[in-house]
Order: C-alpha cells, then sequence, then structure tokens
C-alpha cells in the first residue's frame, strides 16, 4: 500500500484555484509548466540519462495525487523507474517551433495522467532538445530555476566525465511535515494576529474588469522597458533603497490611482513558500498569493509612496508562511468576508527573476506559458539585468477584458513610468494631472515601444 501523506497547502490552493475559476471540462488544461534546453549537439544518450536523473533526485516529479470524495486528498511518491523517453524529429525549423507552441496548451488530468511529459526533440539542424512539461501540482517557477540549475550540473558532469554529486534537496514530504510543524510554532501565532489584523474591516478597489468569465481563454501583451528607462529604474531603486518588483508595483498603483482616481485597492503578489537551506533547494509546488494592499496618500510624493510599500512589503514577507497555510486558499472564498474579492477583479504581480537564468547559461533554456491561466489579470515582470531590460506581460481572460483596453494600459504604464522618472519628489495628485507635451495616445506610443 502507498504511504500516503498530506497536500502542502500551496497544492491545496492550486486545486482550490482551479475548481473555482473554471468548469470541469477545462479543469485538465490548467497550470502546465513547459520548458525546453536546447543543445549545440548533444547525444540522445546523454539527454536521457538526465531526464531519468532529474526524476530520481527530485522526488516531486513521482508525486501521485489521490482524491476521496467529499474532499479528501492525499499524495504519495511512487518508486523511480528508469524511462526510455520517447524522441521526436523535426525536417524544419517552422515545424519544430508550431510543434512547441501546441504542445504548451496540452492539457494534464490531474487525477488520470502521470504529471509531467518528458521528450527528446531533433531539430532539423540534427542539434537535440530536452523538452519537459509538468503540472503546476509538481512544480512553481522557483523549481523551474532548480531544474535549470540541475539539468547544467548533469550536464557538465558528463561531459568532463565527473562524479554526480548527491542531490542536494530534501523530499518534498519533509516540507509538508515541516508546514505541520510550523502551525504548532509560536511564529504561526504571532504571523496569524499580523494577517488578521492586516485583512480586518478592509475594502479592495481592485482593477476592474468585465463579467467574470468560466471558460479559459487567456492572451497576453507585453512591452518592454529598456535603454534610458531601464537605466533611469536602477537609477530610481538604488536612490530610494527599494526592490526592482516594488518600484514597478508602486508605479502600477500609482497608474490604478490616476485612472480610477481609487486610494485603497489591493494587488496580489507572488511569492514562493521556502522557509531554510534545504527547502529552498527543494523542487515542488510552494507558492503562495499573499495580498499587499495599497494605501494611496495624495499629499504624499512618490518618493515616499514607494519606500512605504517597500517596507511593507518586507514587512509582509516577514509572515510569508502563514499566508501559504491560510490567507491564500481564502482568496477562493472566505476573503469575501474581508471585502477582498481575488477572484474577480484583482491583479496579480508576479516578479520573474527565472527566465534569466533560463538565457544565461548552456544549455539555454526557454519558457512556455500555456494560454490558460487560473489569475483574471496577471502582471509578469521578466527582469534580464544582462539584457538591460525589463518586460512587463500582461496576461489576460479574453472574456473580461478588451485586448485594446490592455495595449493602452500597458502603454500609459510606460509613459507613467518616464513620468515619475522625471519626476519622483512629485506628490501623488500632480501626476492626476496631464503635462503639457505628454501624449497618452497609443498610435504615438507604437512607435517608440511595441506592444507585442
Amino acid at each position: 500500500m502507498e504511504d500516503l501523506f498530506s497536500l502542502s497547502m500551496a497544492q491545496y490552493t492550486l486545486i482550490l484555484g482551479m475548481i473555482s475559476q473554471t468548469d470541469f471540462k477545462n479543469l485538465s488544461k490548467l497550470n502546465t509548466l513547459t520548458c525546453a534546453f536546447e543543445w549545440k549537439g548533444g547525444t540522445v544518450e546523454r539527454l536521457q540519462r538526465i531526464g531519468n536523473d532529474l526524476i530520481s533526485r527530485n522526488d516531486c516529479f513521482r508525486l501521485v495525487p489521490v482524491y476521496r470524495f467529499p474532499w479528501h486528498w492525499r499524495q504519495y511518491i511512487r518508486s523511480f523507474q528508469p524511462e526510455k523517453f520517447e524522441v521526436v524529429p523535426f525536417y524544419t525549423e517552422e515545424e519544430y517551433e508550431s510543434w512547441l507552441q501546441n504542445e504548451k496548451d496540452r492539457g494534464i488530468r490531474l487525477l488520470k495522467d502521470q504529471l509531467y511529459s518528458i521528450k527528446v526533440l531533433r531539430r532539423a539542424s540534427g542539434d537535440l532538445t530536452l523538452w519537459i512539461q509538468m503540472h503546476h501540482f509538481l512544480t512553481d517557477g522557483y523549481s523551474m530555476k532548480l531544474l535549470a540549475k540541475e539539468i547544467r550540473m548533469l550536464n557538465r558532469c558528463y561531459e568532463e566525465k565527473l562524479p554526480v554529486p548527491p542531490a542536494s534537496s530534501s523530499s518534498y514530504r519533509e516540507f509538508v511535515e515541516k508546514e505541520k510543524e510550523y502551525r504548532q510554532s509560536k511564529a504561526f501565532k504571532e504571523d496569524q494576529t499580523y494577517w488578521r489584523e492586516k485583512l480586518r474591516m478592509r475594502r479592495d478597489f481592485s482593477f476592474p474588469g468585465g463579467k467574470r468569465s468560466m471558460k479559459i481563454d487567456c492572451d497576453s501583451k507585453s512591452i518592454l522597458l529598456r535603454g534610458d528607462l531601464y537605466e533611469g529604474l536602477t537609477s530610481l531603486k538604488k536612490e530610494l533603497q527599494v526592490s526592482m518588483p516594488s518600484l514597478l508595483e508602486s508605479m502600477a498603483a500609482l497608474l490604478i490611482y490616476r485612472i480610477q482616481g481609487n486610494t485603497t485597492f489591493t494587488f496580489g503578489t507572488l511569492n514562493y513558500g521556502r522557509m531554510d537551506g534545504r527547502s529552498r533547494q527543494t523542487m515542488g509546488c510552494m507558492m503562495n498569493s499573499p495580498p499587499l494592499l495599497i494605501e494611496v496618500n495624495p499629499e504624499e510624493t512618490f518618493a515616499s509612496f514607494a519606500k512605504r510599500n517597500y517596507e511593507e512589503n518586507l514587512e509582509m514577507l516577514r509572515h510569508i508562511r502563514f499566508s501559504t497555510l491560510d490567507v491564500t486558499p481564502l482568496s477562493y472564498g472566505l476573503c469575501l468576508s474581508h471585502g477582498l474579492n481575488f477572484n474577480f477583479n484583482w491583479i496579480l504581480f508576479s516578479y520573474m527573476d527565472y527566465e534569466a537564468v533560463f538565457q544565461e547559461s548552456y544549455p539555454k533554456g526557454r519558457m512556455f506559458w500555456s494560454n490558460t491561466n487560473v489569475s483574471q489579470l496577471y502582471a509578469a515582470i521578466f527582469d534580464m539585468p544582462k539584457n538591460h531590460e525589463i518586460c512587463f506581460e500582461l496576461r489576460y481572460q479574453k472574456k473580461r477584458f478588451q485586448e485594446e483596453n490592455i495595449k493602452n494600459l500597458l502603454v500609459s504604464y510606460r509613459y507613467l513610468i518616464r513620468d515619475v522618472l522625471d519626476h519622483s519628489g512629485f506628490l501623488l495628485k500632480e501626476f492626476l494631472e496631464e503635462k503639457e507635451g505628454t501624449s497618452y495616445d497609443l498610435g504615438d506610443a507604437e512607435k517608440k515601444s511595441t506592444v507585442q
């Protein structure tokens, strides 16, 4: 009999989110993360070996969820058995790219399918690709960084005929057990007090969209922040002594204030719930989405506003573990009692530093997002320091948002960033005023910075 154990709260949250945001016909298509690592040359034997090592060294690949009616979820770790992965040949580069785009949306059924797929792709040039797709139940964005690190370490060892070091990660089961220990700790009670006070009697005026849709049908638009904009953001971040994601969140909050005049609203933020050194080397699903509650004081300068948001963000992160256990699941139902309607009209901010990790070493990796997404409006920030650019991407449900509105929102955000860089000492209310020479015309903006 399998050795069953509890789900992590991140896994529970994922399942609750899937059920709350989709119909059951679309349930299997949610939350797949796909990556492709491209070799110059490479051998099928080596990629087969690396794929099997990933599965044997990281037991999150081998997690199997078990469901019992009405709401009893458990999981177990199946034993490792070597696999022979399919080798898929391609005869043109176009055929290869088309396959990658189509397969990123392939459905994985949570309770019926193996929750990962690995293939070796032979490109038209003869070069090889290791293609990996995982259900979100097994992984998160931070795990993708660990995956890239592991693949490169294994490749280097086999290429240079070095011994493969022992796995540095602990079992995912250990992480689940640590969550249970935390619930009995003094830190848990302190964190609980923080969040109860934070959420008490608050109202949410998050960015509104159209009618909520049960149909999963998403698209995305992005804009690049590069050149003098990137340099200006980097300089302002250092001057104010804040983080880049916090600075960009504050600018987004200012944009919402400018568009709607709201002075109180909520952002979702995406963080990863690793607690210690061993957990930080453990692959698995450990993400959470705690709320960042924004208060706009029109008489405050932007510099002061950004610093305050940064300090509140840091304080929130000190209590992040409780939000994994209690706040995030509440966002799919019980948070309504606090006036925090996460599902219907909020924006989730995610700072994606793993995209740079994928590009910075060999073999280079590529990430693919499926066109299905739990979040109604999702802002992904891809910071690429070596390229001196930030890609700001908005993913949105097409039934709720119009493409032209999303493009205008991105262009307005870009203009506002420049406005703030030029006038960070201005009062927030001064950004409500149109300045001479400032145009928010989409056509004009696209000449300067294309929305993709």
